[in-house]
């Protein structure tokens, strides 16, 4: 049986994490943890051999290398923000 790579964007919010966990119970696969924020101290209870942590920034990073050879993207990211200025609308628009 093959590895399926799997990236989960958003991997360190609320729901990237109970994702991850999930993801980490099944066989023959390899994750990439997305994420946009320095992780928190208890990211490290999601650490495995299959797991490895990248930081990004979704709308203004080149995310080309990061999914080449991906099998599945979980896209839970989101950026919010209640300001009208036309940058963050677009912002939130390419998260």
């Amino acid at each position: 049986m093959s590895t399926r790579k799997l990236l989960v964007t958003g991997a360190s919010g609320f729901v990237g994490r109970f994702l991850l966990e999930r993801l980490q119970r099944e066989n023959s696969v390899s994750l990439i943890g997305l994420h946009h924020r320095e992780l928190e101290e208890d990211a490290n209870t999601l650490s495995d051999p299959d797991l490895a942590w990248q930081q990004a920034d979704l709308p203004h990073d080149d995310l080309c290398p990061l999914v080449s050879g991906i099998d599945t993207v979980f896209h839970l990211a989101a950026k919010f923000s209640l300001s009208e200025k036309k940058s963050d609308q677009q912002d939130m628009q390419r998260a």
